[in-house]
């Protein structure tokens, strides 16, 4: 792929690379039918649908560190709930050595 076929945009210090499909293959995709697109056109509608996907991509990841969050928030509240507590047993023994429970 040459480098004017791909875009990218910087997101948290990382790129977004938006690869591009060939202007030709998206005239071949839109011009089936009898409405016929010049190059400008195809090279704008392929730039407008990236935009759209970026923003589904986006979308994307906030939805996933939302549910993230969430199942980190109900995991804690579930580990809280379960706490097990634990009661130290004073033992002794009878005059013979043998464990008895302190009551």
């Amino acid at each position: 792929m040459k480098k004017e076929e791909r875009d990218e945009t910087i997101v948290g210090g990382r790129a977004f690379i938006k690869p591009k499909i060939s202007i030709a293959e998206c005239k071949a995709i839109l011009n089936k039918k009898e409405e016929k697109y010049t190059d400008e056109e195809i090279r704008q509608i392929r730039d407008d649908m990236l935009i759209l996907v970026e923003i589904d991509y986006f979308h994307f990841l906030k939805c996933m560190k939302r549910e993230a969050e969430e199942e980190e928030l109900k995991w804690q509240q579930e580990s809280e709930q379960k706490e097990v507590k634990i009661i130290p047993l004073k033992i002794e023994t009878d005059i013979e050595g043998d464990l008895r429970k302190a009551s």
